[in-house]
């Protein structure tokens, strides 16, 4: 039963290569991608899933801070649930890594109200800086499936760039992560570099999907 448990948790399984080991002490190679900020998996699974995590010795989280979550109206913010799945995870040992992103019904897209972004991010850096260090600029915003206009490294080498100089504003020790690529874009990463955002960001992402041919 216990094997079968921590397969269960291995089902998701993402690997950080070269950036868990050394930090903060934890000392796991593993972490998982988990919606555990989502209404339903929160209130469903939520303390389970982070029981199951670490019977399997991962102890790191990616998850979605996302912005309609912590935002759903103008001017209306609500953390309750991040921030019960902040307590349960630091209750355990595990650590987070927060990806800002996505936007909202009143802001899309994100990349074209930039002043509403940054307010996001600001709030949620500001508010959860002393639990992360670690932080994510949107997931995989190479597929049209997350970003919201026709995919372009020029656009979000721009967006990149104002969302890590705001992260750094707050404290510029935090570390500031490019959203992870799908896949392995070697033509996107380039035209992001030749955009000028190689200098933004302070760890690279990437999502290296395999499949059959």
């Amino acid at each position: 039963m216990q094997k079968l448990k921590c397969l269960t948790a291995f089902a998701s399984l993402a690997v950080f290569a070269g950036l868990i080991n050394p930090i903060q002490g934890v000392d796991s190679p593993y972490g998982i991608c988990e919606h555990l900020n989502s209404k339903y998996e929160h209130t469903k699974f939520g303390q389970l899933d982070l029981d199951r995590t670490k019977e399997c010795g991962i102890l790191w989280l990616r998850a979605d801070f996302s912005w309609q979550g912590a935002q759903p109206e103008k001017g209306k913010w609500n953390f309750d649930i991040m921030d019960e799945s902040v307590k349960w995870a630091d209750e355990r040992g595990i650590k987070y890594l927060p990806i800002l992103d996505y936007d909202t019904p009143w802001a899309s897209p994100a990349h074209k109200h930039m002043d509403q972004w940054l307010e996001y991010v600001r709030t949620m850096v500001t508010r959860y800086k002393d639990k992360m260090s670690y932080w994510e600029v949107w997931n995989e915003q190479n597929s049209k499936g997350f970003w919201r206009d026709m995919p372009n490294p020029a656009v979000y080498a721009e967006f990149l760039k104002a969302t890590y100089l705001e992260i750094k504003k707050v404290d510029p020790e935090l570390k500031v992560l490019i959203g992870g690529f799908a896949g392995m874009p070697f033509e996107f990463i380039d035209g992001v570099y030749a955009a000028g955002g190689k200098d933004y960001f302070d760890i690279m992402n990437v999502h290296p999907y395999r499949k059959d041919s």
